[in-house]
């Protein structure tokens, strides 16, 4: 299966809105990353699991 998929030539408003669509996919990528860096980063801190899932839980209400 090749790479990429061949798709007819766009009109100017589908090429906006695939432009549109692909650049909320990465902001979305780049949210989602940060999120499990925080999470990552925070679960080190706290030994105890029942502990580290409320500290998750409440760190989660805050954002």
């Amino acid at each position: 299966m090749p790479p990429f998929i061949k798709l007819p030539p766009l009109q100017p408003a589908e090429k906006k809105m695939v432009a549109m669509a692909l650049r909320d996919i990465k902001f979305a990528t780049a949210l989602l990353k940060q999120a499990a860096q925080k999470m990552s980063l925070f679960g080190k801190e706290h030994g105890g699991k029942k502990k580290k899932f409320k500290d998750v839980r409440s760190k989660i209400k805050e954002i």
